[in-house]
């Protein structure tokens, strides 16, 4: 009585839950194809593939995946979560528990068990041209494929006869393969002894099968780009993908982007990446996994600019490398950059060649800031290429108060290579443009920033700061409260920090950094570090806004809002850090990040 009642929910209410189990257990969508032969030997998949294959992503070893996702401590530790929790212990999740006990019955085998002989030894996401897109899965048992199908079949069946459709439902031979839709020929899948394929193009699974007839036809096995991308990807990676960057260039929008980039900060970030992404034909992508920790490595066959060339601004000309982050106390983020911005500004026209309005604006307020002087050739020599950015949690002085939103602290670190000269040059730009804030909010009848000169640990700078003297609510201040605006000269340092409290500590780290001496490490032009713990305080600390903001912008309850808020939380709350770092090896960029989960 209980399995039929199980039943007739599921065909009533429970094709949506269905159909997820069904996602999870096969990772793929729910439609199948199924051909004859049980016993075939697979050769690997890209043999079937055509040249055209634009992208393949392939999970090599599924079960080391598996082995992280499934991990019993980290399952502990979601359960810990409240929101997590919740969600373990509503409605839906019971309904679904209990199509997985119909499923783990009809198929005499547990749920994890099945999902990890279904994943195989092999997953492949292939994309091709006109939005084709393919899965194809090995998995370990085909008769446990086979019990699965066929679940999925009746259930198909008996929700196209409840549609008044049972058409939705079709076979159709093809070379000996029986290929099946679910769906109105929507999408296809065959099974070819336990491979699994599965696209949302009939005529690309055709093709597939073509070539799996045809030994002699050309594939994506034979292509040279290919096989170049494969071998670049590390022994060790448990999954890898290969781009085809020669024909994704030939498409519009890439080939727009590539041409005609508009975002200039953008560009800088990017460095010579746009113009190596030019002359490359391939680009491929390893994952390694080591305990919680995930490194992603990128390669590409693309050729950095030389030295002289406008767009080599990053690790050419006077650039030498990234310095190592600075450390503070409640970091959030660190950026370092090996970025030579005089040599980047004279390459705007090349870079640039149509002048937006934003240029334009920057240009002449650069004028205004700094006299009239050349932006690039009596401004920008005078900074050294490490430029450093600090993003950390603030502290708020209890005296002032805390602002209703809080927004970290974040400052720019420079090394100056005159600092006698620039220093005062530097120091009226600053008051100039602070000058500028305080005229403008006057317009508009906001209070304005007080100028003010303090000192720490022997060292001067000059401090701007709101006046909290006429604010009563001390629990709740406006936003202006985040911001200190703050400029320090240290030495060879220039410190423009959005706070007082950081630009103190950033003196403090600096001086430590020029006693040891530290240099720039070669090859290496952008260094990303991000603190996973800290950025779950801070949007911790901004729930309440975050979840006004969730019921302005998308409509939902303060329930839904909360419930929405709350597991992204919680899904930060599962990441311990990252570290992004790129550069170049043997005249070729190179990227590399690490991810490292919560233990």
């Amino acid at each position: 009585m209980m399995i039929g009642f199980e039943v007739k929910t599921l065909r009533r209410r429970g094709l949506v839950m269905f159909g997820r189990f069904a996602l999870v257990v096969t990772a793929i969508a729910l439609p199948v194809f199924v051909l004859a032969s049980q016993s075939e030997p697979l050769p690997p998949i890209e043999e079937w593939l055509g040249q055209d294959t634009l992208v393949v992503l392939k999970v090599e070893e599924p079960k080391a995946v598996l082995d992280v996702l499934l991990d019993p401590a980290w399952h502990e530790d979601l359960k810990e979560i409240p929101e997590i929790r919740g969600l373990l212990e509503s409605p839906q999740f019971n309904q679904f528990v209990g199509i997985v006990r119909y499923i783990e019955m009809r198929l005499a085998t547990d749920w994890e068990s099945a999902l990890r002989t279904l994943a195989g030894d092999e997953v492949t996401i292939a994309l091709g041209p006109k939005g084709r897109a393919m899965i194809i899965v090995d998995c370990d048992d085909a008769g446990l494929l086979n019990k699965l199908h066929q679940i999925l079949l009746e259930h198909a069946r008996d929700e196209a006869r409840r549609r008044g459709d049972p058409d939705r439902v079709a076979s159709k031979v093809y070379r000996g393969v029986t290929g099946w839709t679910f769906s109105g020929g929507e999408e296809v899948h065959a099974l070819i002894g336990r491979r699994l394929v599965v696209s949302n193009n009939g005529d690309w699974v055709k093709e597939l099968v073509d070539r799996r007839a045809d030994k002699s036809a050309d594939c994506l096995a034979k292509a040279k780009w290919f096989q170049a991308a494969r071998q670049a990807t590390s022994e060790a990676s448990v999954a890898t993908m290969c781009v085809n960057l020669a024909q994704i260039k030939e498409l519009p929008r890439p080939a727009k982007l590539l041409r005609d980039p508009e975002n200039p900060l953008g560009v800088l970030l990017a460095a010579e990446l746009p113009e190596a992404i030019t002359s490359a034909s391939w680009l491929a992508v390893g994952l390694t996994v080591e305990g919680r920790t995930i490194t992603v490595q990128v390669r590409t066959d693309g050729r950095l600019p030389e030295p002289d060339h406008f767009a080599s601004f990053a690790l050419g000309g006077d650039a030498r490398g990234a310095l190592p982050n600075l450390q503070v106390p409640g970091r959030l983020a660190a950026f370092s950059l090996s970025r030579d911005l005089a040599k980047f500004y004279r390459g705007k026209d090349e870079l640039f060649p149509d002048r937006t309005s934003g240029l334009i604006f920057f240009e002449n307020m650069m004028g205004i800031f700094f006299t009239g002087r050349h932006f690039s050739e009596e401004v920008l020599p005078h900074l050294s290429s490490e430029i450093r950015l600090v993003v950390a949690q603030q502290t708020y002085d209890p005296e002032v108060g805390t602002p209703t939103i809080q927004i970290p602290a974040f400052a720019l670190v420079f090394r100056m290579r005159h600092p006698e000269k620039f220093a005062v040059i530097m120091e009226e730009a600053w008051q100039k443009a602070l000058g500028l804030i305080n005229f403008t909010r006057g317009q508009q009848a906001q209070p304005g920033l007080l100028l003010d000169r303090a000192e720490h640990a022997g060292v001067r700078y000059t401090v701007a700061a709101f006046s909290a003297a006429d604010v009563e609510d001390r629990q709740n201040l406006d936003v202006r409260f985040n911001f200190s605006p703050t400029l320090v000269c240290c030495g060879a340092y220039l410190i423009m920090s959005s706070t007082e409290a950081l630009a103190r500590q950033l003196i403090d780290a600096v001086r430590e950094e020029s006693q040891k001496d530290v240099e720039p490490i070669q090859g290496v032009h952008t260094i990303v570090e991000m603190d996973g713990e800290g950025l779950h305080q801070i949007l911790q600390a901004n729930r309440e806004s975050l979840i006004r903001q969730n019921m302005v912008e998308k409509g939902h309850s303060r329930d839904q809002a909360e419930a929405e808020v709350g597991l992204l939380l919680a899904l930060i709350s599962l990441f311990k850090g990252a570290t992004l770092e790129l550069g170049a090896q043997d005249g070729s960029p190179i990227a590399e990040m690490k991810i490292a989960l919560s233990p």
